[in-house]
């Protein structure tokens, strides 16, 4: 059970009043004078503490009037950042993923000679036989570089092979639909 300190202090101040009534003894009515005085000092710096506590009370719901808008800010901001970050992490993400594509693009590229042969056997008409010497003649190159240029379209199955009766060497060549599809992909056509 809580003691009520206004009660005490009250009853204090009753007890000691009547003791020094009842008390003919100067001396001793002199030191219950005394702790009159220090229970009035004590009640005195009660009621100072239980007003400051008040005042502290009162300052403390105005601080948090103040402060509850700048905690519900810190919390938006918070949400806000979280939903930034995320969203960062998702560009990220797409960026190190498209950045990957280019790279593979770059390195499933065909050599600058050998796009440009695919390039003249996916213009040529379907009924153009174009042999591996004319479109090494036509692009310019020594034969041996020429049919590297060539052997890199056949390992990517760019171009296929067809033997043709009549034809000065009789193999002709031809761009592949996946031959097509490369240079599509490369903006090349």
């Amino acid at each position: 059970m809580a003691i009520d300190p206004i009660t005490t202090i009250t009853a204090l101040r009753s007890l000691i009043a009547s003791l020094i009534e009842n008390i003919s003894d100067r001396k001793q009515a002199a030191e219950l004078r005394e702790v009159q005085r220090m229970v009035s000092a004590l009640d005195t710096e009660y009621f100072n503490l239980r007003k400051d506590n008040l005042k502290l009370a009162t300052d403390y719901a105005e601080l948090r009037q103040h402060t509850q808008p700048l905690e519900e800010r810190a919390t938006n901001a918070e949400r806000d950042r979280d939903a930034a970050l995320a969203k960062l992490s998702t560009l990220q993400t797409k960026l190190a993923h498209y950045t990957a594509q280019e790279d593979n693009k770059k390195k499933n590229r065909l050599p600058e000679e050998s796009e440009k042969m695919l390039l003249t056997l996916a213009e040529a008409r379907s009924d153009q036989n174009i042999t591996h010497n004319m479109l090494i003649a036509h692009h310019n190159l020594p034969q041996t570089r020429g049919q590297y240029f060539i052997d890199k379209l056949y390992e990517m199955e760019f171009t296929h092979f067809s033997l043709v009766m009549g034809v000065s060497d009789g193999v002709c060549i031809y761009a592949t639909a996946k031959g097509r599809q490369y240079l599509m992909d490369h903006s090349l056509i």
